[in-house]
């Protein structure tokens, strides 16, 4: 069983892949009293089922900035930590059915292309050619994306939290956290549960701007759910799963291959 420090600097809870990306980010800043509570395994939660889409063209600048710098991560995180992510670059289109929603592509790409960003704009018969089981009638145009990737969720979220136990962090699993203590409005301890009996993590008393502990959060969580449906296509004849994945109108449709050339086609 881990042994769970008394104090820490920052208590994270939950091991998906947001949670393993904290530790992981943290401990890189130097962060070593570093603690990650998850109620039962790391990834068991919605990470493990994610579709793994890696896509760097994003509705404004600090989520593309970040899109950019995640595939960037991911591309190396499998070298420094020896655990295989699934990360391939295998590129990816976006289409769009009317012209509207090509003018936001280009705008879209434009902003991408100041950050650095490869990408460029194809013509409706270039998608035909790169994706021949796709219907094109009506669409007008598409951008694509040669460095956008997939990976498997779940080994990513293995890999950084290999990286923050590396630099430090202590992630304990089989974890349920019981309570948050809080005074003056901010947090100043997190009890749980554990096989061998409840246990409590009090904050330390650093208090700079930027520590996660220094108050409640800020935000409400969201107010429903987001569905989403998967269909699996498998033995399509000439299907070839390195050839890079797609989305089509926002809330519709995207595919990809994965595992043995199978497509899978989540609608958000």
């Amino acid at each position: 069983m881990t042994a769970i420090p008394a104090r820490a600097r920052a208590v994270i809870i939950g091991g998906g892949i947001a949670g393993c990306s904290v530790a992981y980010h943290l401990t890189k800043l130097g962060w070593t009293d570093v603690v990650l509570l998850e109620r039962k395994r790391l990834t068991s939660g919605t990470t493990w089922h994610a579709a793994g889409l890696i896509a760097q063209l994003r509705a404004t600048a600090n989520m593309t900035k970040l899109a950019k710098y995640s595939q960037e991560l991911y591309g190396s995180l499998e070298a420094e930590t020896g655990i295989a992510t699934g990360f391939r670059r295998v590129g990816s289109i976006t289409v769009a059915l009317h012209e509207e929603r090509m003018e936001e592509l280009r705008r879209s790409a434009s902003m991408a292309q100041s950050f650095g960003v490869e990408i460029g704009e194809i013509s409706p018969t270039e998608v035909k050619a790169r994706y021949p089981h796709l219907n094109t009638d009506g669409v007008v145009g598409a951008v694509a994306l040669p460095k956008d990737g997939q990976g498997d969720p779940g080994n990513i979220a293995l890999a950084l939290a290999k990286g923050a136990r590396m630099r430090g962090a202590v992630i304990a699993e089989n974890t349920r956290v019981t309570g948050i203590e809080t005074a003056g409005g901010h947090v100043r301890a997190v009890t749980w549960d554990v096989a061998g009996g409840p246990g409590r993590t009090e904050g330390t008393k650093d208090r700079t701007p930027g520590n996660p502990a220094r108050g409640q959060p800020r935000h409400p969580p969201p107010g429903r759910p987001a569905d989403r449906h998967v269909q699996r296509a498998d033995g399509r004849r000439g299907v070839d799963p390195g050839r890079g994945k797609g989305r089509g109108p926002p809330g519709i449709l995207t595919f990809r291959a994965r595992n043995n050339g199978r497509r899978s086609l989540p609608v958000p």
